[in-house]
Formats: structure tokens, C-alpha cells, sequence
């Protein structure tokens, strides 16, 4: 953990490998310390196992402003 806050230290740019819960959330931190975020995630959609594809949709509209998806 320590190794990874230290190399977020500086801004820069990072990839995020799925689009669940986590790797979203690491996503958000990320944008949060300034720097630029892809989330590559291979499904439909982010949070396709999880949540309604309702809830999907607006889970990658709010992202879009923030950071970039691919899949």
C-alpha cells in the first residue's frame, strides 16, 4: 500500500484494469489526486454483475465526466 501511495504521489496518468466496485472506486481516488484515469473494462458495461443496467448507465455517464472508459 505504501508502495502505490508513493507512486501517486505526483500526478500522472493511470489505468484501471474492471469496472466493479473497486477498481471504480481506486478510479475515483485517483482523479481525486489529480490525475488523468482510464478504466478499461471488458463487459457491456461498468458494474455489469452487480447493478441494473439503469444504474449502470448513469454510473458511467457521472465517470465520463471525470475519467475515460475502454473496452
Amino acid at each position: 500500500m505504501e508502495a502505490m501511495r508513493a507512486r501517486l504521489a505526483q500526478p500522472g496518468r493511470v489505468a484501471i484494469v474492471g469496472g466493479g466496485y473497486i477498481g471504480l472506486e481506486v478510479a475515483a481516488v485517483a482523479r481525486a489526486m489529480g490525475h488523468e484515469v482510464t478504466v478499461v473494462e471488458s463487459r457491456d458495461r461498468v458494474m455489469q454483475r452487480v447493478v441494473s443496467p439503469d444504474v449502470s448507465a448513469f454510473s458511467m455517464r457521472f465517470i465520463a465526466k471525470t475519467a475515460s472508459i475502454s473496452g
